[in-house]
């Protein structure tokens, strides 16, 4: 604080920039990130000081900044960049008449030093400082947002349930699995959560052996000075329904583009509640695409605090265990990959190919390769009807394509009520069949070569 006037009015909660005089030659270099946290801000921490200073009294003003990183702070140090100190926009008194002017191309200068600054990603794992910060700013966003009515919750589902899907979006997706309780500083939830209390965020109490979370003080000041930021949940959320979206616009004509550029026929499996399911995915939203069953269900477990301690047991509910049939309870803790199969059992199915929607399960097309009379092979080729395909005129084709016969023929083991036909080709020819179908629009994962058969 010698030089108050060297140093930008920034307030409570502000995120500045670290510079370092190393050589005492009133350069400086930048040395990392801080978020001030001193109460009042900078201009009230130095009116404490005067203050205090003026009285004769000795007193420790105590932390000033809680540091969000360093620059290079691992390995060797290397010579940072340094430039003049620029004289800040509003500093916090005027400078004295004795103090020079900074030179006019000093802010240009330390720009340059800034945009000279990389970060690189050498693929160094977190470090536990770093997790714990991370946690920290997930526990913030989750007490800015949670009603007081939700507690008491126990530490352990205050954890899986609101902290870990509040983590910042902007981990990288490979290093979210560290962002964890057990790599942190704490390593123990407890640990963490009776220093909570200590600092007066969050209240707790000791049931049965595990902490509970009663209350917390949304007034805290590091609760006040948390900035919203995007989270994991949000990020999984928006990428599901972006999904969801691509695929319900992207077709053209009942066809889509795949990867290498090619129109193929748009397949999307849908469902929709029924029976006693109605109340719980009506909670959920529904009439959704087959590829987000899962996510809504993940949001409904998660928005009601249902998620088990080791993330794959589900404590359920009375919606949840209608839909799941009479076998199931309000309170019974079942694995979640058993919820998710008698979910998808329990709606009805429908499919839409190139743009027609059909009822119940689509069946891919699929070929096989028999032996008859000795030696001679013959290629059957079924499932064709679900896709739309004229069975005669794709018959006509392989005859051209495969330079043999082709016939079509009742569907065998089927009722002949379905009216259901089969190609049959001379040879083996799935390889012609397959381009064949490709060609025609049919996606390769809807296509099954079930290999040779007697």
């Amino acid at each position: 604080m010698a030089t108050p006037w060297k140093l930008p009015d920034v307030g409570e909660g502000d995120v500045v920039g670290l510079v370092s005089d190393t050589e005492g030659d009133g350069r400086v270099s930048f040395v990392g990130v801080a978020r001030v946290v001193a109460r009042g801000g900078l201009r009230d921490q130095l009116e404490r000081l005067l203050r205090h200073r003026a009285e004769g009294v000795d007193r420790d003003e105590g932390k000033f900044a809680d540091i969000l990183c360093i620059i290079d702070d691992h390995g060797s140090k290397p010579a940072l960049p340094s430039f003049p100190l620029p004289a800040p926009a509003k500093p916090l008194m005027p400078p004295p008449e004795s103090e020079a002017p900074a030179k006019e191309d000093a802010a240009d200068e330390a720009a340059e030093a800034v945009a000279e600054l990389t970060v690189e990603d050498k693929g160094e794992p977190l470090t536990a400082s770093e997790v714990s910060t991370l946690l920290s700013a997930a526990l913030m966003q989750t007490l800015a947002l949670l009603s007081p009515s939700q507690l008491p919750l126990p530490s352990s589902q205050l954890y899986s349930a609101h902290i870990l899907p509040n983590r910042p979006a902007y981990i990288p997706p490979e290093r979210r699995d560290d962002v964890v309780i057990a790599r942190s500083e704490w390593k123990k939830l407890a640990k963490w959560m009776k220093e909570l209390n200590k600092d007066g965020i969050i209240k707790t109490k000791e049931t049965k052996g595990e902490v509970v979370v009663t209350s917390f003080d949304p007034a805290h000041p590091a609760i006040q000075a948390h900035r919203p930021f995007k989270t994991i949940a949000e990020d999984d959320t928006k990428a599901a329904k972006k999904a969801a979206r691509e695929a319900a616009t992207a077709e053209v004509a009942g066809t889509t583009v795949n990867k290498r550029g090619a129109r193929e026929l748009a397949v999307e499996e849908m469902w929709k509640p029924t029976g006693s399911g109605v109340a719980f995915w009506e909670a959920c939203g529904f009439d959704h695409p087959a590829n987000a069953l899962k996510p809504a269900f993940d949001a409904y477990v998660t928005k009601h605090g249902l998620v088990g301690r080791d993330f794959r047991t589900i404590t359920i509910d009375e919606p949840l265990a209608a839909a799941l049939g009479k076998s199931m309870s309000p309170g019974d803790k079942v694995n979640r990959d058993e919820i998710l199969r008698r979910l998808r059992n329990g709606v009805g199915w429908s499919v839409s190919v190139g743009g027609v929607v059909k009822k119940g399960n689509l069946q891919p097309v699929t070929m096989c390769v028999k032996t008859r009379q000795g030696r001679k092979q013959v290629t059957l080729v079924s499932g064709l009807e679900g896709f739309g395909v004229d069975i005669d005129e794709f018959a006509d084709e392989l005859r051209r394509l495969c330079a043999g016969s082709a016939s079509v023929q009742p569907l065998s083991g089927a009722s002949p009520k379905l009216n259901l036909k089969e190609v049959l080709v001379q040879g083996n020819q799935t390889k012609l069949v397959s381009e064949a179908l490709v060609a025609r629009g049919i996606p390769k994962r809807w296509i099954k070569d079930e290999g040779k058969k007697k």
